[in-house]
């Protein structure tokens, strides 16, 4: 009796882990894209004045698409590339290390706003609402070509 009791036990215990796995592989549905219009024109724009004051095409070249040696371009098929399938958690992590040699720091915003403008100068969509400062919002919102 006391074998069968236990037994039962160990029996939910597993269903219970069983379902929590099955849960967890399912996709929480709060999974976006930069596809579905994340962010607006006028944080763009604001990034445009950031990247123009910090200097960014000093490195990455005027128009963005690289600059020499190894500098990678922050636009086109090259720049969709190498950020497909990450978030945009994992880009506003790269922008806030630029440039290298820079003591400056700048705001989760700004490093933000200059991140809609490359979703915008990469022909994502704007949308009506401003992409938040947020690192959890970020890392569920996909880079998708």
């Amino acid at each position: 009796m006391k074998i069968r009791y236990v037994s039962g036990w160990l029996a939910i215990a597993a269903v219970i882990g069983i379902g929590h796995s099955v849960l967890r592989a399912q996709p929480t549905g709060s999974q976006q894209s930069v596809k579905d219009g994340v962010y607006t024109e006028v944080q763009a724009q604001r990034g445009r004045d950031l990247i123009i004051k910090i200097g960014c095409a000093n490195c990455h070249g005027d128009t963005l698409e690289g600059g020499p040696g190894e500098v990678p371009p922050l636009v086109g098929t090259a720049f969709l590339s190498d950020w497909e399938g990450q978030t945009l958690r994992d880009l506003a992590n790269q922008i806030s290390s630029m440039p290298p040699d820079s003591g400056a720091k700048r705001s989760l915003q700004e490093n933000v706003d200059i991140m809609t403008l490359l979703l915008q100068i990469n022909g994502y969509p704007a949308g009506k609402n401003e992409l938040p400062a947020d690192q959890a919002v970020l890392g569920q919102i996909k880079i998708a070509q």
